[in-house]
């Protein structure tokens, strides 16, 4: 700042009492004086907007963190693995499996899963589970792997939330969480136990296990969205 080199100056001026010198050098520095202000309120203001900045790049930082912790986005990217999982299968894997005369139970009804997810109308669920022989017909489409590649939850049976809990019932047992009352018919479809008997199939298994999980979850996501819209418009 030139005010410090100043000071002295204007004192030793004063004392002198050369009133119009100093009024003259005054004027002579008014200009450097201004110019020193401007450029101290330029520092403040880059000052305060460095402030700010900070303080939306830790706020947008924050709500990035919660957004990525919350249910919706861990299940996304837990479908985004298993999708990845299942890219990594070749036709020989699929042909391996198309090829067991009679196929562990667990491997069956996983399959059962696929052709109903994938392969069905989207409307309805067969009212007995399809045979291995169908089954294998559907493991032998050339389009397998791309369809499930390729799949959308929407016009599927995961929009309708009856046939998602009948699916839930028929092959996790009860309501698909682990503290049901109901008993299954048969044992509850896991992951330990298809990966025994097909390391293949399991990583259909935590497709579909993602896909199942993933659903109701981007629902509620477009019910309060959807909500939210609405009350927006009508502030408005």
């Amino acid at each position: 700042s030139i005010l410090p080199h100043l000071t002295p100056i204007i004192f030793a001026m004063a004392a002198a009492g050369d009133a119009d010198a100093l009024r003259q050098k005054l004027q002579e520095l008014l200009p450097a004086i201004r110019e020193a202000e401007k450029a101290l309120e330029a520092k403040r203001r880059q000052h305060d907007e460095l402030v700010e900045a900070t303080s939306a790049a830790v706020s947008a930082r924050d709500a990035l963190a919660e957004a990525a912790a919350s249910p919706v986005c861990v299940a996304q990217q837990a479908a985004n693995r298993a999708l990845a999982e299942v890219s990594s299968l070749d036709a020989k894997a699929v042909n391996e499996v198309r090829a067991l005369p009679s196929p562990p139970k667990p491997v069956q009804r996983t399959l059962e899963l696929i052709h109903a997810l994938v392969f069905g109308d989207g409307k309805s669920l067969p009212k007995a589970a399809p045979a291995w022989s169908d089954l294998q017909k559907m493991l032998r489409r050339t389009d397998f792997l791309a369809r499930i590649k390729g799949f959308r939850a929407k016009g599927s049976i995961l929009e309708n939330d009856a046939l998602l809990a009948q699916l839930n019932a028929t092959y996790f047992g009860g309501d698909g969480s682990a503290t049901s009352a109901k008993k299954p018919a048969v044992a509850p479809l896991t992951e330990e136990a298809v990966r025994r008997a097909s390391q293949a199939v399991a990583m259909l298994y935590l497709w579909v296990q993602a896909q199942l999980s993933l659903a109701p979850l981007l629902k509620e996501g477009e019910k309060a969205r959807a909500k939210a819209d609405a009350g927006s418009l009508g502030v408005q």
